[in-house]
């Protein structure tokens, strides 16, 4: 029979990652997990929390998504709660921006199974969601299953869809010389991860048309030594400057709280 996963998450651009592991694992190894996402805006009234808790009390396994604290998702502590009374296994997992250390006290797993989570759920992307279900398939289904390891992603890094596998000094050398004024642009590696950057390439191409040069560039915004992040403030002098002077004329930034 399939391990029952229940993920809620604060995060909604992470669901489509979800979907996508899911889908790639089972084709395959086949129906093996069966998930039940929810998104924290779905949470917004007493029926719905209620599902949310009979669902998860049918579970083998429960992952929360936290952004801003324990509060941002409704009904997270009454899932601890559930957690410990009936010995399920619970990983609540902060974003990279918080210290997290209320979500590990609240969770139901053993140091080392919630580290591991923790950095599946944190380098993110369609690989590391199926090796994290794969992962939980064989820790809580009793299946024997080639569990990988998470591996990382870049937080930080140059995207432009005509120029794949360029780094930014060699687009720089081949454009500035162009006498084009630079715009530079900033969008979150969530995005970048999920492949969701239509609007990033929207962008690209209107600056382009306008007679611009277009300097793309997703990062994580908050620094996180342990996890590899470097921050907005490192991203902007590496990117954006050359030898203490700026490359960019201007700079567009899609980025929330910033």
């Amino acid at each position: 029979m399939p391990i029952k996963v229940l993920f809620y998450t604060a995060i909604e651009g992470e669901l489509g990652v979800l979907a996508a592991a899911l889908a790639f694992l089972r084709k395959e190894f086949g129906p093996i997990v069966e998930a039940r996402a929810f998104a924290k805006r779905e949470v917004s009234d007493p029926g719905k929390e209620e599902e949310l808790v009979a669902e998860a009390s049918e579970c083998h396994f429960l992952l929360l998504r936290t952004m801003g604290g324990v509060e941002s998702l409704p009904g997270s502590r009454r899932l601890a709660v559930l957690a410990r009374e009936r010995d399920i296994p619970l990983a609540i997992i902060p974003s990279a921006g918080e210290e997290g250390e209320e979500q590990r006290q609240l969770s139901h797993l053993s140091e080392e199974d919630y580290h591991l989570v923790r950095l599946f759920v944190s380098y993110g992307g369609r690989d590391n969601y199926r090796r994290l279900l794969l992962w939980a398939a064989s820790r809580f289904g009793g299946r024997e299953l080639p569990v990988e390891e998470p591996r990382p992603l870049p937080w930080e890094g140059f995207y432009h869809p005509n120029y794949p596998g360029t780094d930014v000094a060699e687009y720089l050398a081949t454009r500035l010389g162009e006498g084009k004024p630079v715009v530079g642009i900033l969008f979150y590696q969530s995005y970048w991860v999920a492949g969701n950057t239509g609007f990033v390439e929207e962008l690209i191409r209107q600056v382009e048309e306008l007679g611009g040069v277009a300097l793309p560039v997703f990062l994580y915004a908050t620094r996180n030594d342990e996890l590899g992040s470097r921050g907005i403030a490192w991203v902007v002098e590496n990117y954006f400057y050359r030898s203490g002077r700026p490359v960019v004329d201007v700079v567009l930034n899609t980025l929330m709280f910033a």
